[in-house]
């Protein structure tokens, strides 16, 4: 199952000379990681998705985390807190958020809680 409709693992268009672009930019060893030298702030929202998901290891399974307004998130949580509350079980859930591939929903429980990956303890710390 893919996230969204597109295949970002197939770059077609104006996609393919934005990669090549991008990527040699960080293939001349440029070390400057302020987000005022990144090419990638110079396309468009839509191009900057692309490039994005295709170099990430699982392309078309990424979820892209894009700039919302807070009128657009005052919605989506209460439309989400409708489902919610006239759910009659979590499968209602899950098809809400698969039907309209509202994706945010489960990353952003991944951006708030720490389920145990990716932490490093020190020696100290694993002794206790």
């Amino acid at each position: 199952m893919n996230l969204y409709e597109v295949d970002y693992t197939k770059p077609t268009g104006k996609y393919v000379a934005a990669i090549k672009e991008y990527n040699e930019f960080w293939s001349q060893g440029h070390i400057d990681f302020s987000k005022s030298s990144d090419p990638i702030e110079k396309f468009d929202d839509e191009t900057r998705k692309f490039i994005y998901n295709f170099n990430s290891k699982f392309p078309n399974k990424v979820v892209w985390h894009y700039h919302r307004d807070r009128t657009s998130v005052d919605l989506e949580v209460n439309e989400l807190r409708k489902i919610i509350n006239s759910a009659k079980n979590e499968h209602d859930i899950q098809d809400y958020i698969k039907k309209n591939r509202k994706w945010f929903i489960p990353a952003s429980i991944f951006k708030e809680y720490n389920f145990g990956h990716k932490v490093s303890l020190s020696r100290n710390e694993v002794r206790k």
